[in-house]
């Protein structure tokens, strides 16, 4: 096989970037200059909604900035869900931190998807993040 039809078979991922923001503007996140708005829960969620959604199919990294972004997670209403193609990655385990918030009964992760036969698990990716919980039940399932 050719480079060129190597190079066309698997296409270079999208960079998208999430940023804590104290403008007030949501941002378009394909730029490091102009960043998604993750600085609340549902301003974090609904950015990892739309990338998920947006990118569908699709290689994306997503680069997230430093400090501490709440989520709710999956499998909670208002969450989000990670899909394949998607790769997440912190500013460092010490700089960015993913919170769960507001777990709802049951079992609740910040970063997870559906476990199904169907679903492309194996082209997911997570780094150089720290994930927390408010909750000591949670926390205590993070460990296990």
């Amino acid at each position: 096989m050719a480079l060129l039809d190597a190079l066309l078979l698997d296409p270079a991922p999208f960079n998208v970037w999430i940023a804590f923001r104290t403008d007030g503007i949501k941002g378009c996140g394909t730029a490091p200059t102009d960043p998604y708005d993750g600085s609340t829960q549902a301003r974090f969620d609904g950015a990892m909604q739309e990338i998920a959604t947006k990118y569908a199919g699709q290689k994306v990294v997503i680069h997230i900035g430093p400090g501490e972004f709440a989520t709710k997670g999956y499998p909670a209403s208002g969450g989000w869900e990670i899909k394949a193609g998607m790769r997440v990655i912190g500013s460092g385990m010490d700089a960015t931190t993913l919170k769960l918030v507001s777990p709802s009964a049951g079992q609740n992760y910040a970063i997870a998807h559906t476990l199904s036969s169907g679903h492309e698990w194996r082209r997911i990716g997570v780094t150089h993040e720290y994930i927390h919980s408010d909750t000591a039940t949670v926390r205590e399932k993070l460990r296990s």
